[in-house]
C-alpha cells in the first residue's frame, strides 16, 4: 500500500517540474491532466523514457547543471541525456550507499572491476551510463584492480598479486553482466590463479540482452559462476540512467527485486492499464528521487511482472522480476513532449 505521503511527494515534484520545464509543462497540458484530482500513484502522469532522447528535459538553471549522464546506446542511435545538479548527485549516492549496506556491511572492500579503467572522470561533466555506474559503485572499494588489458586479454600477474595481498579478505567483483560472463566465466583460466575467488561478492547489472541470445538465464549464469569459483554471494542489480537513484538489488532471500521507500513500481498491459500479480506488462517506475529533471514517473522499455512470493521484504515492498526488453515497439498512449 503506497502511503499518502509518498503520493504527495510525487505530486509536489511533478508540479515543480511542470513549473520549471517548459517541454514537460506542454506535455502535461496536452494530456489535460489535473494533478489536484490524482488520488493514487497509478493515476500519475508518466513519460516514456524515449522522450529523454528527443528533448533536453531539465528543471534547473543551466549554470546549476553539475553532470550530464548519457544512456548507453548502439552506434549511431540516439541516447538519453539526464541533467543533474550537485544536490541530486549527492542524494543519488546516499541512496546507493543505503542499498549497498546489507551487502557490504558498510565496509569498503578491495574491488576487481571487469570494465575499462576510469581516467580523469572527476573532471568530466558529461559521461555515459556505464562510466557513471563504475564511478558510483567504486566508492565501495578501497583498492581497485582493472584486470582487462587493451587487447581484452587478462593480466594474470596483476590478478595474482592483488589476490595475494587480499587473500584473507572479502573482495568485491564488479562488472556489467555481459562482461562478467565474458571475462570471469569464459576467458579467465582458473588454473592460472594462485588463489581462489570463493570469498568474493559479485555485483553485476545490465547486459542480459546479450546473454539471452546465448540462452543464459540468471539461474544458469549464477550456476556457472558457482561451479567454477564456488562464489555464493552474487547480486544482480537493475536500474537505468533515466531515473537516478532507482537501483534495485536482487534479494538474497527470494532472488527477486523489490520496490523500496524511494521508488514504487507499476506494471501495465498493452492498453496501459495497471495489472496485478503474475501478469506480464510494461514496467513503470515512480520515484521521489529526481528533482533536477522530470524523471519521477517513467514508463520503461522493459517487460516485468509482480511476483507472488513470500519473504521478509515482500511484506512491505512489491517483489518483481524483469522479463526482457520491449523489441522495437512504440508503446501506445505516450505522445511526444512539446
Amino acid at each position: 500500500m503506497v502511503s499518502d505521503k509518498f503520493l504527495q511527494n510525487c505530486l509536489k515534484l511533478i508540479s515543480f517540474n511542470k513549473q520549471k520545464c517548459k517541454d514537460y509543462r506542454n506535455y502535461l497540458n496536452s494530456q489535460k491532466i489535473d494533478l489536484k484530482k490524482i488520488k493514487k500513484i497509478e493515476d500519475l502522469p508518466f513519460l516514456h523514457i524515449n522522450q529523454f532522447k528527443k528533448k533536453k528535459l531539465f528543471s534547473i538553471p543551466k549554470n546549476e547543471i553539475f553532470k550530464i549522464i548519457q544512456s548507453s546506446g548502439t552506434t549511431g542511435s540516439k541516447t538519453s541525456k539526464i541533467y543533474i545538479d550537485k544536490k541530486s548527485a549527492s542524494k543519488q549516492q546516499k541512496i546507493l550507499n543505503t542499498s549497498m549496506q546489507p551487502i557490504t556491511q558498510g565496509k569498503r572492500k578491495p574491488m576487481i572491476i571487469f570494465e575499462p579503467r576510469l581516467s580523469n572522470h572527476l573532471n568530466e561533466n558529461s559521461f555515459n551510463a556505464s562510466k557513471a555506474a563504475v564511478i558510483g559503485f567504486s566508492v565501495f572499494g578501497k583498492d581497485y584492480l582493472y584486470p582487462r588489458k587493451f587487447d581484452n586479454q587478462l593480466n594474470y600477474n596483476k590478478l595474482n598479486l592483488f589476490l595475494k595481498k587480499y587473500q584473507n579478505l572479502e573482495i568485491i567483483i564488479f562488472g556489467f553482466t555481459a562482461n562478467i560472463y565474458e571475462y570471469l566465466i569464459k576467458k579467465l583460466d582458473k588454473k592460472k590463479l594462485d588463489y581462489d575467488l570463493s570469498n568474493s561478492i559479485i555485483i553485476h547489472g545490465g547486459g542480459w540482452k546479450k546473454l539471452s541470445y546465448l540462452n543464459i538465464s540468471k539461474k544458469k549464469f549464477e550456476k556457472l559462476i558457482y561451479d567454477k569459483y564456488k562464489i555464493k554471494k552474487i547480486f544482480n542489480y537493475y536500474g537505468m540512467v533515466e531515473q537516478i537513484g532507482s537501483v534495485f538489488f536482487q534479494c538474497e532471500e527470494c532472488g527477486y527485486f523489490h520496490e523500496n521507500d524511494n521508488t514504487k513500481i507499476i506494471v501495465r498491459d498493452e492498453n496501459l492499464n495497471s495489472v496485478g500479480k503474475n501478469k506480464k506488462g510494461f514496467l513503470q517506475l515512480v520515484s521521489i528521487v529526481p528533482e533536477s529533471y522530470p524523471g519521477n514517473s517513467l514508463l520503461t522499455e522493459d517487460y516485468a511482472r509482480i511476483v507472488d512470493v513470500k519473504c521478509s521484504k515482500s511484506k512491505k515492498f512489491k517483489p518483481f522480476e524483469i522479463l526482457g526488453r520491449v523489441e522495437k515497439a512504440e508503446i501506445r498512449g505516450c505522445s511526444d513532449v512539446g
